[in-house]
């Protein structure tokens, strides 16, 4: 039963062939607050405590909080889910994107996210993200350094050999935004490019980013992008990150964990996450290969969800998708996780 709440759309309806409590069923139920939401709800009341390893955080303050198992009322089984359940963090690069960021900021706390994250944010004012973070309490996970120029066909700077100035500048301006707004953490974005002097040139930059952030606190992330949605990008792989990770040397430096990404470069996600763990600074998911709301396509995150709270990782997961239509539209998923954990019985 752990996940099974999940995905059940907003008017909790039969969710027709997708083998749901492991039979192969359809499964219906007339009324998941006096069902499913009771079961989760007294699941994640008994706290099972867990010796897991800490992960670098940029906050000294973080301590992991271990995880829940939940009972599995159809089978008999139990599987893990993050404490709490599960925590979300809404990408406004994505996720209402038509409106300004601060208003982003404030419809991801209506909604019922736990954090929020962004791709670029320089045009609106440190202060005024600021001030709606503050005003919301959500924190904000993450933001990109500027791609270079992005009419000239850039995506990124820092493994373009030739261009280190440009390069630290945007790491520069990206570490000081993050400053300015409490941010976790920098994505700092490779680029296209190929061979040793593009490696060169990113390892040396990545080197310059962690000196620079750990003055801050702050996390600086690396992302393989597939060849499908980012053709000729120099970062393609997790193995690929990972020896850059271990050649550059330095525990700020970790891996943003794409599952849309990496589902599409390499598969093999449970185990991926399973060996990467210790590398894993965050997490996003969205639908493969249409990159929609996780209710979809080919991944089923109600395993991946279970297998991230298993492994102890109790950090927001990103949701990095496009909606399609309103983005109020597509979060029946995130109001089915909402509802199977805290609605009161008869909601």
């Amino acid at each position: 039963m752990t996940l099974l709440a999940f995905f059940l759309p907003r008017n909790h309806r039969m969710e027709q062939g997708r083998g749901l409590a492991g039979n192969g069923a359809a499964v219906m139920l007339a009324n998941p607050g006096t069902v499913v939401a009771r079961a989760l709800e007294a699941a994640c009341n008994a706290v099972e405590e867990l010796d897991t390893a800490r992960p670098y955080s940029a906050d000294p303050s973080h301590e992991p909080q271990g995880f829940l198992t939940v009972p599995n009322s159809f089978t008999g089984q139990s599987n893990a889910m993050g404490s709490g359940c599960m925590k979300f963090s809404a990408n406004l690069g994505f996720l209402w994107n038509d409106r300004s960021l601060p208003d982003a900021i404030r419809a991801a706390k209506a909604a019922g996210f736990d954090a929020v994250e962004c791709h670029w944010p320089y045009d609106v004012p440190a202060e005024q993200v600021r001030e709606a973070l503050e005003e919301t309490g959500l924190p904000m996970l993450g933001l990109n350094a500027r791609r270079g120029d992005v009419a000239a066909g850039d995506n990124g700077l820092s493994a373009l050999a030739g261009r280190e100035v440009e390069a630290r500048a945007a790491i520069t301006e990206a570490i000081a935004y993050a400053g300015a707004t409490g941010t976790r953490a920098v994505h700092v974005m490779a680029g296209f490019a190929n061979g040793p002097e593009a490696h060169a040139s990113f390892v040396a930059n990545l080197r310059f980013a962690c000196t620079e952030a750990a003055h801050h606190g702050i996390n600086i992330l690396i992302e393989p992008l597939n060849r499908h949605d980012a053709p000729g990008y120099f970062l393609t792989t997790t193995d690929q990150a990972s020896a850059i990770i271990a050649e550059v040397d330095h525990p700020a430096l970790k891996l943003m964990f794409d599952c849309y990404h990496v589902q599409i470069t390499e598969g093999d996600l449970t185990r991926r996450l399973q060996n990467l763990q210790p590398l894993i600074g965050h997490i996003q998911f969205a639908s493969v290969p249409d990159r929609g709301a996780p209710d979809h396509g080919e991944v089923d995150y109600r395993h991946i969800f279970a297998t991230v709270a298993a492994l102890g990782y109790d950090m927001p997961l990103g949701a990095e998708y496009k909606p399609v239509g309103a983005t109020e539209a597509t979060l029946g998923w995130l109001d089915a996780a909402q509802r199977g954990v805290a609605m009161p019985e008869g909601a």
